[in-house]
C-alpha cells in the first residue's frame, strides 16, 4: 500500500546478511511452531502450555552461564516457584492420593473383621 500510495517504495534485501536476519528466524519459528503442535498432538495442550513457561528458568540459567548475570535470590525464587508448579500440575498426585486412600479403606475393613 506504501509502495502504490508513493509513500514509501519497497525493495528485496540484497545484503546476505539482511537476508538471513529474515530467513533463519523464519525457520527457527516455523521449527517451534512444529515442535509444538506436535508436542499437543502426542501429550496435552494443558502439559505443553506449561511446558512453555519451562522457558523462563532455561532463559535465566543460560543468562547466567553465557552472558555473565548476576544470580539474585529474586531470580532463583522465580525458578524454583516455576518448576516447583510445574511438578505439581503434571505429577498424578489424584491417581496416588486414591492409591492411598483405597490402601486406608482395605486395612480399616480388614481391622473390623
Amino acid at each position: 500500500i506504501l509502495t502504490w500510495t508513493g509513500v514509501e517504495t519497497f525493495e528485496l534485501p540484497t545484503k546476505q546478511e539482511d537476508i538471513l536476519s529474515i530467513v533463519i528466524p523464519a525457520l527457527m519459528d516455523s521449527c517451534y511452531a512444529g515442535a509444538f503442535i506436535v508436542g499437543i498432538t502426542l501429550t496435552n495442550p494443558v502439559f505443553m502450555a506449561i511446558c512453555q513457561l519451562l522457558v523462563i528458568p532455561v532463559s535465566f540459567i543460560y543468562d547466567v552461564i553465557f552472558n555473565g548475570l548476576t544470580i539474585t535470590f529474586l531470580g532463583v525464587l522465580g525458578t524454583l516457584f516455576i518448576l516447583i508448579g510445574f511438578l505439581v500440575m503434571e505429577l498424578p498426585i489424584k491417581k496416588y492420593w486414591k492409591q492411598i486412600m483405597n490402601k486406608n479403606d482395605d486395612k480399616n475393613v480388614s481391622e473390623d473383621y
